[in-house]
């Protein structure tokens, strides 16, 4: 297989560092394959892994509603020797911490999470998980990083169903990242603290606060800054053997395969009810029945926090399909088997690409690679004879506190069924960071920042005389009427320095006079009492049995039925035929003829006689008669 068969995956994988990827592929597929590790690892009868469980004490998963550990049937073997490398990080804050055992449900058998060389959290201090023998099985109790401070383990009742549901406003800025809220612990009672928007880091990421499930109760771990994964440390490959002979005597086990960190973000998955990061091939459809999700999509479900997907977010946060891109890696990788890693460092050798040789490599290839985030040194004799002393006494802490927890072992499934906290002592742990003080200037974690007061969750009250509203001056001592939430605010939720108490008097406690010498706290002596006064008792009146009203039921009028309108259709006006218009011709204008001018006769004589011919005069009948036909 060649890297060119990851195309959608290459524009997904990215540094911790938030830069483009290290060309980690191509110096593997320039440079010829290297020899096989010296030690264990060339075993046939045990196998290293390039996919499985995180060591806790690399990542810490944060769910909002913690759940007990896995309980299974099989007891876990006893713990390797494990020896460190010779080859170690630089720095004076840096710790080998040991492996342990972690149960593989798939072959049904353990498998070795190897030590990691770490670069321990400033102001923390590291308590190891264990096995915790029960009844019917065994039990995974979850490992965390405690405040350097805590030298007495606050074990508290089962805080209540988160009310985390993502920003409910805008951020400030493009360089700020959300902090989920949490259930805080106070005055007896739980209060909700909300999420708020935080300033990002570069090289530090923050671990919100949140709660770790043991069998004696819910262990409340605060916020803190943490490394940049790819300053965090080493990850070494957890192994898989195939035999018991781990535990002949003189065998150690050192681990020589380190995972790429580039690479291990890129195929991240978490799984909350184990309480791990898992890395490498979980892609096939069934992985998410087994609660295996892809770290794009975990914060997205509510279940918890990434907040390595988070930073990862906020290095990104130029390019707006980053998170889409992501999706589509996945997508593809769960629809090819053959793009997907190897499952063995075996098996990825015999692949012989460059892709898949950058997901592992030996330390000593590791160590001197140039771009490798960390430089190495190494390991001195003194040093080893500290960190194996370091080991033991690590062991000896975490099983104090085994057998502090397992005195008060609940139900598996059930948890610890407490309503008050309890106060354990425990010494501190052998592996603890350097303090924040002691960092020089710009080399440290940014302050801590300042505690937000929980919105506390009102207590239950019952009134002492029933049908006598809470807050009277007979009610029962200590109980407050519960009032009824705002809208958009948390069910019972008070506002911030809202105690319902007196202004003398501390939130939810009543002030206790100091009591004598020899007297009991808080008992005063018979000679201090001071006489109850006498109680008028007044008889309750007998309740009056109040008349019943009879209802008249009037009865429905019947529907009316609406009187149908009858439409009436007005007849088309018949159509008038336009009166033809006779057109006239216009008259001609009579040409009239002039007569000729009649010669004149002269007069007739005087004494002539009157057989002379008269002038003869126009006929006017006749003319009249030729203009009527004409026209």
């Amino acid at each position: 297989m060649k890297p060119k068969s990851f195309p959608l995956l290459g524009a997904a994988l990215a540094l911790a560092l938030g830069g483009p990827l290290t060309p980690v592929a191509d110096r593997a597929a320039a440079a010829p394959a290297p020899p096989a590790p010296a030690g264990d690892t060339t075993r046939q009868d045990m196998d290293v892994l390039t996919r499985g469980p995180v060591h806790e004490a690399f990542a810490e998963t944060v769910s909002y509603n913690p759940t007990p550990g896995v309980t299974i049937q099989k007891a876990p073997p006893a713990a390797i020797e494990e020896v460190p490398p010779d080859q170690r990080p630089e720095g004076d804050n840096v710790a080998w911490i040991s492996g342990y055992w972690a149960w593989d449900d798939e072959t049904n058998d353990f498998l070795w999470i190897s030590g990691v060389w770490r670069n321990l959290p400033p102001g923390r201090q590291w308590v190891p998980g264990y096995w915790n023998p029960l009844d019917n099985g065994y039990q995974w109790i979850s490992g965390y990083w405690s405040s350097e401070e805590s030298t007495v383990t606050d074990y508290l009742p089962e805080p209540p169903a988160t009310l985390e549901s993502g920003p409910s406003v805008a951020a400030p800025s493009r360089n700020h990242v959300w902090t989920p809220g949490y259930w805080a612990w106070r005055d007896e009672r739980y209060g909700w603290t909300p999420g708020y928007w935080q300033l990002a880091q570069p090289n530090w990421l923050w671990v919100p606060a949140h709660y770790v499930w043991t069998p004696r109760g819910y262990i409340f771990v605060s916020g803190y800054w943490d490394y940049a994964v790819a300053r965090r440390g080493v990850l070494f490959a957890p192994v898989y053997f195939h035999g018991g002979y781990y535990a002949d005597p003189g065998y150690y086990y050192t681990p020589a395969t380190v995972i790429t960190i580039g690479l291990f973000l890129d195929h991240l998955f978490l799984r909350p009810g184990y309480g791990h990061y898992y890395y490498g091939d979980y892609y096939a459809p069934r992985y998410r029945d087994y609660g295996y999700f892809a770290s794009y999509s975990y914060y997205g479900s509510r279940r918890g926090y990434d907040p390595i997907l988070m930073h990862q977010y906020w290095r990104h946060r130029d390019d707006r399909n980053w998170l889409r891109t992501r999706e589509q890696a996945f997508m593809s990788l769960r629809d090819n088997e053959a793009l997907r890693p190897a499952r063995t460092f075996r098996d990825l050798r015999a692949r012989g690409d460059a892709q898949a040789l950058a997901l592992a490599e030996p330390l000593d290839r590791y160590a001197k690679d140039k771009h490798s985030p960390m430089k190495f040194k190494p390991l001195k004799d003194a040093e080893r004879q500290q960190i194996v002393a370091q080991r033991q006494a690590t062991r000896e802490f975490g099983m104090k506190r085994k057998t502090l927890e397992a005195a008060a072992a609940a139900t598996p499934g059930e948890g610890a069924k407490r309503t008050k906290p309890e106060k354990i002592e425990l010494a501190a742990s052998p592996l603890r960071g350097k303090s924040t003080a002691k960092f020089g200037k710009g080399e440290g974690p940014p302050k801590l920042p300042p505690v937000r007061q929980p919105v506390l969750k009102p207590e239950a009250t019952e009134s002492a005389v029933p049908g006598k509203p809470s807050g009277r001056s007979d009610e029962a001592p200590g109980r407050r009427e519960i009032t009824p939430s705002r809208k958009g605010e948390a069910p019972g939720a008070r506002e911030p320095g809202d105690t319902g108490s007196r202004k003398d008097e501390a939130p939810g406690r009543r002030e206790i006079s100091p009591s004598r010498k020899g007297e009991a706290p808080g008992k005063p002596s018979p000679e201090r009492i001071a006489p109850a006064p006498e109680r008028r008792v007044v008889p309750k009146e007998e309740p009056r049995e109040t008349p019943k009203v009879e209802r008249r039921v009037e009865p429905k009028p019947e529907p009316r039925e609406a009187p149908k309108v009858e439409r009436r259709v007005e007849p088309r006006p018949e159509p008038r035929e336009a009166p033809k218009v006779e057109r006239r011709a216009a008259p001609q204008p009579e040409s009239r003829v002039q007569p000729a001018p009649q010669p004149r006769r002269e007069a007739a004589q005087p004494g002539s006689s009157g057989g002379g011919q008269r002038q003869q005069q126009p006929q006017k009948g006749k003319k009249n008669a030729d203009d009527t036909e004409r026209n």
